[in-house]
């Protein structure tokens, strides 16, 4: 059931950002922590066309190395969306098989693989991983039904959408017709981390 309602706003709480399956080290994300790039001058464009983009089923597929923050940036768009009343979970593509194949719950009434279908919009974390038949095949599942129904996706990968080796031609097809590339460039977010712990271990007191 979509909720999402562009002429009404809320507040998004930290409760609303678990409820959205987005991991605590993202809750603090905001804008400025993404550096000038394709995909920050993307994300202001879908900002402004937010109501547009949610009817006609609009995402971004964010894409770039490893490390560079894409996960972080699609979960401003899901708060984005949550802003204004609407529904949206971040998948996990690497955890799609037990999701599946354990029945796991969303909550009391809905399990997490009928949730996907269900939110105003979903993130589909790292769409280019090696995944095997059975998940690519659940991932253009997913991403077909909620196209069909216009219904917008984000997808983060590492490769352009031409070069996802696990799927098709009419499935990438299909997707560079609902996602908008935006590349995501600058800082090693990873890089940063293991100096950090690094300093923490080595420059500490005896």
């Amino acid at each position: 059931m979509q909720l999402f309602d562009f002429s009404r706003t809320c507040k998004v709480t930290d409760d609303d950002l678990a409820w959205m399956n987005i991991g605590e080290n993202f809750w603090r994300v905001t804008l400025d922590a993404i550096p000038d790039c394709g995909f920050k001058k993307v994300y202001a464009q879908w900002v402004k066309r937010l109501d547009e983009c949610m009817k006609k089923g609009y995402g971004l597929y964010i894409w770039g190395d490893f490390r560079r923050g894409k996960s972080a940036a699609a979960t401003l768009m899901m708060r984005e969306v949550a802003s204004h009343m609407g529904t949206a979970y971040f998948l996990e593509t690497g955890r799609i098989a037990d999701f599946w194949i354990g029945n796991v719950p969303f909550d009391d009434e809905m399990l997490i693989k009928e949730r996907v279908f269900d939110v105003d919009l979903l993130v589909l974390d790292d769409v280019g991983a090696n995944h095997n038949d059975f998940v690519a095949g659940i991932i253009e599942q997913i991403f077909r039904f909620r196209a069909d129904r216009a219904m917008p996706t984000v997808c983060t990968a590492n490769p352009h959408p031409s070069k996802l080796a696990k799927h098709g031609t009419s499935f990438i097809k299909v997707l560079k017709n609902y996602c908008w590339p935006a590349r995501l460039e600058g800082r090693d977010w990873g890089e940063e981390a293991s100096e950090e712990m690094r300093g923490l271990f080595e420059g500490g007191d005896e």
